[in-house]
C-alpha cells in the first residue's frame, strides 16, 4: 500500500533528522544523493539523480527526484524534489526557486551557511518566497536543511504553504 502524503513527509523528516543530526561537516552531494536515493528505494520510489548508482533515470530539472509511474510509463506521483547548493546566494538562491514551482508532495533544500544568523535568515527568506508564489497550493510542504558552519550542526525545520 503506498504512503500517503503525510506519511511519506514524516518518514522523511524522520530519516534526515537522524542522518544531519550534530556532524563535524556537511554532507557532499554525493552522500546526499545516496542517502537520499535509497531511502526511495527502500519506499518503493522510483529515482532519477545523476550520480546516483541506483537511479532509473538521470538528472532532470532538480538534484533528485521521487515518483511513481502506472504500467504504461506514465509519472502517476512526484514524491519528491530535491535540491542541493554548498554556496548558496545569501538573498535567495535561484535553485531554491525551482523548488517553488515543483510539483511535489515534499520539497528538500540543502545548503550550508557560515553561521546561525545567515541559516535562520536563509530559512526565513525561502519560506517568504514560497508563500509569495502565486502559483503556490495551501499545503505545500517544504523540509529544509541548512549546516550552519560556525555551530557544525545542521537546522532543519519543516513547513507548509498556508
Amino acid at each position: 500500500m503506498p504512503l500517503t502524503s503525510a506519511q511519506l513527509v514524516e518518514q522523511v523528516e524522520a530519516a534526515a533528522r537522524v542522518m544531519f543530526a550534530p556532524r563535524p561537516f556537511p554532507l557532499a552531494t554525493r552522500e546526499v544523493k545516496t542517502f537520499f536515493g535509497d531511502l526511495g528505494r527502500s519506499l518503493d520510489f522510483r529515482i532519477c539523480a545523476s550520480g546516483y548508482k541506483g537511479a532509473d533515470d538521470g538528472e532532470w530539472l532538480y538534484d533528485l527526484v521521487w515518483f511513481e509511474s502506472d504500467e504504461e510509463g506514465f509519472m502517476i506521483r512526484q514524491a519528491l524534489v530535491l535540491q542541493t547548493e554548498g554556496r548558496p546566494d545569501l538573498v535567495l538562491d535561484g535553485d531554491f526557486q525551482k523548488l517553488v514551482q515543483a510539483r511535489a508532495e515534499l520539497r528538500v533544500w540543502i545548503t550550508s551557511l557560515p553561521n546561525a544568523v545567515l541559516s535562520r535568515q536563509h530559512v526565513e527568506t525561502c519560506k517568504r518566497q514560497a508563500q509569495l508564489f502565486s502559483g503556490r497550493s495551501v499545503g505545500d510542504v517544504y523540509l529544509l536543511i541548512v549546516y550552519d558552519w560556525a555551530a557544525k550542526l545542521s537546522l532543519i525545520e519543516r513547513f507548509a504553504v498556508v
